[in-house]
């Protein structure tokens, strides 16, 4: 079997012309550099685009096709899961509806009431609830984390709390040092990224609003790390490598700690 490459992609949000691009490019990326693509998606694959339902259809069918693939889970996701499971009764139905919800449940139901929407969903869409119920809430190689949003720095990377993982910002966006993990993310959006800082990686630059869609590629065999995103110039949407901006907090950046990250690689955890 190839050597893995993994490849990690910010918030989707609906947007199924640009996930379908940056699919394509990574699987054709992976073949060229004579490797199979692992992918990671950080998360937020619903709301506030039109097209929820053809981007979850899309997420499983890759991770099916691609061994090793992972969903993280995401706040929207979390939310749209809670939906389905209370139909439409839950507590938070409301405020998922308010950020995006109704387009999720309108790309699925365009002519049902919500109520009714998510019961219909819920019966006639159980591989994608099933899912999203299953998706990861971190990854652990090594060094180097997955997750939707971020972690607590005041604890241990085996002990983080679902709710931290799925939706913090500060502080751990402020919290500069160079021996903590460096952590792979979404959740913020970042619309001149993709950023890189010390100790993390920030993917989420807003593709919703900006056509702008993230990913970064990390190549154990090769210790190497490079950045994809892709454009929309209004006519099509475009794919390719990217300089991320480096946001340098006194402690260098995560490209300085490319030793520390390849030496200490293990199996996904």
């Amino acid at each position: 079997m190839k050597d893995p490459i993994y490849y990690a992609i910010g918030d989707v949000h609906g947007r199924l012309d640009h996930l379908e691009k940056m699919i394509e490019f990574i699987e054709a990326d992976a073949k060229y550099w004579n490797g199979r693509p692992v992918i990671y998606f950080l998360g937020d694959i619903v709301d506030r685009g039109t097209r929820s339902r053809e981007c979850l259809e899309l997420v499983h069918q890759t991770l099916e096709k691609h061994e090793g693939s992972r969903l993280h889970l995401g706040n929207h996701d979390d939310w749209f899961l809670g939906a389905v499971r209370s139909q439409g009764l839950g507590r938070d139905v409301y405020d998922w509806e308010q950020n995006g919800g109704t387009m999720t449940a309108h790309s699925f139901y365009p002519e049902l009431k919500m109520k009714d929407a998510l019961v219909a969903i819920g019966a006639n869409y159980p591989h994608l609830i099933r899912m999203i119920a299953s998706a990861y809430p971190i990854t652990s190689h090594g060094r180097i984390v997955f997750c939707h949003a971020g972690v607590d720095r005041f604890a241990p990377i085996d002990e983080q709390d679902k709710d931290v993982l799925t939706w913090i910002r500060r502080p751990f966006l402020e919290i500069a040092n160079a021996t903590d993990h460096v952590v792979v993310h979404g959740h913020t959006i970042f619309e001149n990224g993709p950023i890189v800082t010390d100790n993390r990686i920030s993917l989420d630059t807003g593709c919703f609003r900006t056509n702008r869609l993230s990913a970064v590629r990390l190549d154990p065999k090769r210790r190497t790390m490079d950045f994809i995103v892709t454009s929309d110039s209004g006519r099509m949407v475009e794919v390719d490598e990217a300089h991320p901006r480096l946001l340098q907090r006194a402690f260098g950046t995560a490209l300085d700690r490319l030793d520390e990250i390849f030496d200490n690689w293990t199996d996904a955890r």
